[in-house]
């Protein structure tokens, strides 16, 4: 790079110098493309040689495209646009797709013990998953969080904490229906289990606005007897003195 854009600053100084200065800029655009062709061939070879690894390791050489197609999706949701392939540092994810399935076609074999590593993926995350979907949900994409949401509920359909999210996803969006949607999706997460304790918080302030002063007593009382220290308590305690 070093080298390349030494070269074309003295040509540059050249060509101005005898009144031609287009020219320099010509080649200046030339030596950028010259350069992020060699990032993108560096990039090709930095896939090849992770695929090799992951196979290694006993990863199912299938699930390497799958990726890449999750984060197509929420790309295109969150009508996300890729750089002109001429100044891209990355080849175009379509061909990256195409080439790991070609390599997991040509690798993968039903007689080896392969592994989607999900189970420990997992027990990794899930306890940090909560405070990555709140950061999602304040970026207020809320077309490509969706995609995202989609995604993990259909693997995890049974979860509350997904559906307590995909409730404040609506809570937040406020298109027309979705306060009607963000209580359903609260009363799914408290039916399935596992929902954080502020779903009862969330449902008793939506039902609180729509003059459902019982269920949202209820509501309320529910999320101070599960979080009796909660910092918003005093708050609650001021909606349960409104609605009696």
């Amino acid at each position: 790079m070093r080298t390349k854009t030494n070269v074309t600053a003295v040509f540059t100084v050249l060509t101005a110098a005898a009144g031609q200065g287009y020219i320099g800029s010509l080649a200046q655009l030339v030596a950028l493309g010259s350069i992020m062709q060699f990032s993108r061939d560096n990039e090709r070879e930095a896939d090849e040689i992770g695929f090799e690894l992951m196979v290694r390791a006993g990863y199912d050489p299938r699930e390497a495209a799958k990726v890449w197609e999750a984060l197509v999706r929420e790309r295109r949701a969150g009508k996300d646009s890729e750089p002109l392939i001429f100044f891209a540092t990355h080849p175009p994810t379509d061909e990256r797709i195409d080439t790991l399935k070609e390599l997991a076609r040509k690798t993968y074999t039903p007689d080896r013990d392969w592994t989607d590593g999900r189970q420990a993926y997992l027990k990794t995350v899930r306890p940090l998953r909560a405070t990555l979907l709140r950061d999602e949900l304040r970026l207020r994409d809320f077309t490509r969080t969706q995609v995202l949401l989609a995604r993990l509920l259909a693997a995890e359909p049974a979860s509350g904490q997904l559906h307590f999210f995909q409730g404040e996803l609506y809570r937040l969006r406020n298109d027309d229906g979705d306060h009607a949607r963000a209580l359903e999706s609260y009363e799914r997460a408290l039916a399935t289990g596992g929902a954080p304790p502020e779903t009862n918080r969330a449902a008793g302030l939506l039902l609180m606005r729509r003059g459902e002063r019982d269920r949202a007593r209820a509501a309320f009382d529910r999320y101070l007897t599960e979080t009796p220290d909660a910092e918003d308590k005093s708050m609650i305690h001021a909606y349960l003195e409104q609605l009696r």
